[in-house]
């Protein structure tokens, strides 16, 4: 929150100066869109995110007459999936390309706050903090002006609090979890980065007890053979994860139709990977260490042994849509997935042979 937010007592002071590039920008990409006679439009940006990173369209007049949640469960994320694609529909003309994306965060977020994972508090950008969902949509619009266009505006913000990515374990399985997942970072970061632990941090001097008594460094804090094959197995566990798990990372489902990387579709990789009997904690860990998406922590360790780290890693976890999936319709997206990952291992596999064999034909 802004220091004149406080000042003023509002939740969130949220603005775009007149003639800046950011409102130049802005405007290009297409906010406002354009409205018909009493149209407005929404606005959501969660918490201290930029006006320009929100997500917005344009609402019909009816909706005035709505309250806030009903305004948004009847026209942003929707009751049946059918509404959804409608929405991304529109959306996917927009000039605005990353409002797909910012759409697909929205929809998880309110999976989450369904099944009792993250809380959400509402406020007005540039009005009042902490207002009420049941408020009527007309009681907070805002008046605003583009370039001597006028239009309404419901302009949100979310915080959104995270009611536990460790949903449904026990402190001593999320801890036990996390220490495994930490010694295997360290040994990670002493491969990769030559990381040697601080022997004076109790808690760093604890992982360094660990990794010798289970043989996986020496005395020398040099790695052992017994360390180099557990780092080979985590190389093909991973690669096994994002070569068979990838693909469901982008899935639609429209017309009773299965089509995946078409760049709007849903995140289905946890439901798929509980349902083959995958740790999805484990498979997300391993996968970010392998592509290196936690590189940042090698040398700021301290960040490693907080929790942070791990409750952004696993946001994924706390979005999955599992429990709103019919099980036979999962079942036919695994199979239509396993599908296409087997068409894309033969391709490669033709273009190897491919390669193969004009390199015999060069060499004669």
């Amino acid at each position: 929150m802004t220091m004149e937010a406080i000042a003023n007592n509002i939740g969130y002071a949220k603005y775009l100066n007149e003639g800046s590039f950011e409102s130049q920008f802005y405007r290009s990409i297409g906010f406002p869109p354009i409205l018909n006679e009493g149209e407005f439009v929404i606005r959501i940006t969660l918490g201290e995110m930029s006006l320009i990173d929100g997500f917005y369209m344009k609402l019909p007049k009816d909706a005035k007459k709505m309250s806030i949640e009903k305004a948004i469960s009847d026209y942003v994320i929707c009751e049946t999936e059918e509404s959804r694609s409608q929405v991304r529909d529109a959306l996917i003309k927009d000039p605005n390309p990353d409002l797909i994306d910012i759409y697909n965060l929205l929809l998880e977020i309110y999976r989450q706050e369904k099944i009792g994972k993250v809380s959400i508090t509402y406020n007005i950008n540039n009005g009042s903090p902490d207002i009420q969902i049941t408020d009527p949509v007309t009681l907070h619009l805002q008046l605003s002006k583009d370039y001597e266009k006028s239009y309404n505006l419901l302009d949100l913000v979310l915080d959104v609090y995270d009611e536990g990515v460790f949903y449904g374990m026990s402190e001593e399985q999320k801890n036990a979890m996390l220490d495994e997942f930490r010694r295997i970072f360290v040994l990670y970061a002493m491969d990769k980065f030559n990381y040697q632990l601080n022997e004076e941090s109790n808690s760093e001097k604890m992982i360094l007890k660990q990794l010798l008594s289970a043989g996986i460094i020496s005395s020398k804090s040099s790695i052992t053979n017994k360390g180099y094959d557990l780092l080979k197995s985590i190389v093909n566990e991973a690669e096994f994860y994002i070569d068979n798990y990838d693909i469901y990372g982008d899935t639609l489902i429209k017309d009773k139709k299965v089509t995946f990387n078409t760049g709007y579709g849903d995140n289905l990789i946890v439901p798929v990977l509980i349902n083959d009997g995958i740790d999805p904690y484990r498979a997300l860990f391993v996968s970010a260490l392998y592509m290196g998406n936690m590189d940042v922590f090698a040398f700021d360790l301290d960040r490693i042994l907080t929790e942070s780290p791990f409750k952004e890693l696993f946001r994924l976890t706390a979005a999955s849509p599992i429990d709103d999936i019919d099980g036979d319709v999962l079942g036919y997206i695994i199979s239509e997935g396993k599908k296409a990952v087997d068409a894309m291992i033969n391709k490669e596999e033709r273009a190897r042979e491919s390669e193969n064999i004009r390199h015999r034909i060069n060499y004669f």
